[in-house]
């Protein structure tokens, strides 16, 4: 079985896109899983590559590269699984899950990335955040304690210094402005 790293997948859409796109270049088993293919035989890299970058995506060439896209989804997931309820520090949990020690995968993630994982990881829960204002009735208290903030204030300061606006602010607007999961950075 071959393997091949794919950048930019972040949800179940993604991994759909990515098996069609498979399917019209292999007549060979392969699986698609979250930033991954596994597949079987030959498959021509260069179509392959073509039609990933048509539909936002990109084969990962270098194995930091990959661990980046790694982590990346790693965090994604912490956040997509509300209630967040870290048993550890962040810097902790990354480095057992990836068996690296921390800063030298924070070093490889700002290089990659040029954003700290900290400050990944705040914008992913910022995102989170403008979600539940816009598709729940939760207070920002509720929302703060979901998102595993000791006080809503926290929250609150964080959010108006990176999208500029308060929580109040925020959720009086007419459209709501979001990014992508995978635009974030």
């Amino acid at each position: 079985m071959n393997q091949l790293r794919i950048k930019n997948m972040v949800c179940d859409r993604c991994i759909a896109t990515v098996e069609k796109i498979m399917g019209s270049l292999s007549e060979n088993d392969f699986q698609v899983a979250l930033g991954e293919v596994t597949y079987e035989g030959s498959l021509d890299l260069t179509a392959l590559d073509q039609q990933l970058k048509d539909n936002g995506f990109e084969r990962i060439m270098a194995r930091e590269d990959a661990l980046v896209e790694e982590v990346k989804l790693f965090l994604q997931g912490i956040v997509k699984q509300t209630p967040i309820q870290l048993k550890d520090k962040l810097s902790i949990l990354l480095a057992q899950a990836f068996h690296v020690n921390y800063p030298q995968l924070s070093k490889i993630f700002s290089q990659r990335e040029h954003i700290t994982i900290e400050r990944y990881y705040l914008l992913l829960k910022v995102e989170k955040a403008k979600e539940l204002i816009q598709c729940t009735d939760m207070n920002f208290t509720e929302i703060a304690n979901l998102l595993d903030y000791s006080h809503a204030n926290h929250l609150s300061r964080q959010f108006k210094e990176l999208v500029g606006m308060s929580l109040s602010e925020f959720k009086k607007q007419k459209t709501i402005p979001r990014k992508p999961i995978d635009k974030i950075v």
